[in-house]
């Protein structure tokens, strides 16, 4: 059974308890990358604190003047939705992931290494289920825009006749209210690895790198831990964040009021 998270309040509580500099995440997911960097690659040490989702990170950002002022602390988030408009000024701060998420920036940066892991024929039916979500997904992503509601989070099982890799009826009935915003559809279709929605870019590679017909099949797990293994010294969007961490934990910079902070992205 999961702990609970802990609350704003105890949060700032346990980053002044520490004698460490703290990297705030959002999650346990998240967690567990920024936990191998901090092992595998980081000289100083660092506590990791998981700060229970992005909202609850956002507002420890904002109650920042009630952190010791001598603290160094960076605080790390998915840009998620903001992506498609504009990280708002006043959290600049903040550290965000290049695409969507964290998955996002972990696949984009590897994907020519990852795409070594398919064969020809795979690589056709990546094209060909990216052909297929980009316009219901660029639909969800307009809707976000107009204020209107939407959801991306459907797994692809949900989203895709399998055998045709087509969308299934439902979802495909939605694409032609799309044709409004050809800027979105455009800007996602420029680097679908980036701009989808990371857990569903995920979905869609182990979907078919677990096809039954292979003789060797990757899990979600097995492709981030490739990717964290092997392609770290690679990886430009990983490489960015990590140099991001090591500026903020070698400078002389410490946490003082929130006007002191610059942005960051």
């Amino acid at each position: 059974m999961p702990l609970p998270s802990l609350s704003v309040d105890e949060i700032i509580t346990t980053i002044n308890g520490s004698s460490l500099p703290t990297i705030l995440v959002e999650g346990v997911y998240d967690a567990s990358i920024y936990r191998w960097i901090e092992q595998q690659l980081l000289v100083t040490n660092a506590d990791i604190v998981e700060c229970g989702g992005r909202k609850n990170l956002i507002k420890v950002y904002e109650k920042r003047s009630e952190i010791k002022r001598e603290k160094k602390i960076i605080f790390l988030a998915d840009q998620d939705m903001w992506i498609y408009s504009e990280i708002p000024e006043e959290y600049k701060g903040i550290t965000f992931t290049k695409g969507y998420s964290i998955e996002n920036d972990l696949l984009e940066g590897s994907i020519n290494k990852i795409l070594k892991l398919f064969n020809s024929e795979e690589v056709i039916q990546l094209e060909q289920i990216f052909e297929a979500i980009i316009p219901w997904h660029s639909y969800e992503v307009n809707n976000y825009l107009q204020n209107r509601a939407y959801k991306l989070d459907h797994s692809i099982h949900r989203l895709l006749d399998i055998k045709t890799l087509e969308l299934k009826g439902e979802f495909r009935d939605l694409v032609p209210q799309f044709k409004d915003d050809e800027e979105i559809f455009r800007f996602i279709k420029d680097n679908p690895f980036l701009h989808i929605r990371g857990k569903n870019v995920l979905d869609i590679i182990s979907l078919i790198l677990q096809s039954p017909k292979r003789d060797v099949t990757y899990s979600k797990e097995s492709i981030i831990d490739i990717i964290l293994r092997f392609h770290v010294d690679s990886n430009i969007n990983l490489i960015r964040i990590i140099e991001r961490i090591k500026g903020k934990f070698n400078s002389e910079e410490l946490i003082t009021q929130p006007n002191d902070y610059m942005a960051s992205v």
